[in-house]
């Protein structure tokens, strides 16, 4: 709440419309025209050699999801004991213990409830989620992507499960067969989701050393493979990391622009990026309306004002 009544200072309960990390299903808002609008948008991009892309959220769902309901062993069953031990982990849902979506170095995310992905019937219907998905699109980022490698979900919930992304992302392709994959991926696992056919993957390593400033790590990281290289999603900022303005000192920042966005690979650019706003926005908010001044440093190295509404 400090963080959101930084940026608003009319803030109220309305402003903060939830997380677009809890789905309760894969169709666009009536407010939004519906699915029909999407498919609209997507053909008018891609009538322009654009590509849209949506999120795909594969380890949990909102706790409000009809599955909640209609399928409750999709979910990672607890016990009365467990919730009573972890009740950061845990939830009471009628007569069942259910798990909060979570990775194994955090307490569980209390607006979601986690996905079992030892039941196989569960994995068909994520992939079905996902030709629905792909329907409306032409890729999808996959968030937190690794956290349904086997041996990942192995560790977190000691339940064994069969590979899902060697599965699902070929289904996916015989449809649409140029349909993109993106995994948001931690731990040095970008590598072992490439090989399991993902288009592109995160490189927070490469962020991590420039933020950091060490040359010698930057400089061994292109070491890597080519193949690896250009499946590289190479950013300075994204929806989770603070903003490059304030993070980097003005002639860091214009060295490590330099490095991320000219190095083989894609380049991701996050909104605002390239205005220099320097508060990240929470994604949990409906709008923005505090007004900042912030600078912006171009490779001229003209320097403008900006105002952020």
């Amino acid at each position: 709440m400090a963080e959101y009544q930084r940026l608003l200072s009319d803030l109220t309960d309305e402003d903060v419309c939830g997380s677009c990390f809890a789905v309760t299903a894969y169709t666009v808002h009536t407010a939004m025209g519906g699915n029909a609008a999407m498919e609209r948008l997507r053909d008018r991009l891609h009538q322009r050699g654009l590509k849209l892309m949506l999120d795909f959220v594969s380890n949990h769902t909102a706790p409000d999801h009809s599955w909640v309901q209609e399928h409750p062993e999709y979910y990672v069953p607890g016990t009365p004991e467990e919730r009573s031990q972890e009740p950061q982990n845990y939830s009471q849902v009628g007569d069942r213990v259910l798990a909060y979506g979570r990775d194994p170095y955090f307490p569980g995310w209390c607006d979601t409830f986690q996905l079992n992905y030892g039941n196989a019937d569960l994995q068909t219907a994520q992939i079905n989620e996902l030709l629905n998905i792909a329907k409306l699109c032409g890729g999808v980022r996959c968030d937190m992507a690794m956290l349904i490698l086997p041996e990942i979900f192995q560790r977190t919930w000691g339940i064994p499960i069969a590979p899902f992304w060697p599965v699902a992302i070929p289904k996916v392709r015989f449809e649409h067969p140029d349909f993109v994959f993106m995994a948001e991926v931690y731990w040095d696992l970008e590598w072992t989701l490439q090989q399991q056919g993902f288009s592109y993957t995160y490189d927070k390593r490469l962020y991590d050393c420039l933020r950091e400033q060490q040359a010698r790590p930057v400089r061994e990281h292109f070491w890597a493979d080519f193949d690896y290289q250009r499946r590289s999603a190479r950013f300075l900022e994204n929806h989770d990391e603070p903003r490059a303005a304030s993070t980097f000192p003005p002639d860091v920042h214009r060295a490590a622009a330099i490095i991320t966005f000219l190095c083989p690979g894609l380049r991701f650019f996050h909104q605002g990026q390239l205005e220099g706003y320097k508060h990240r926005i929470p994604v949990h908010h409906r709008r923005t309306g505090q007004t900042a001044e912030c600078r912006i440093t171009t490779f001229d190295n003209y320097v403008t004002s900006v105002r952020i509404t």
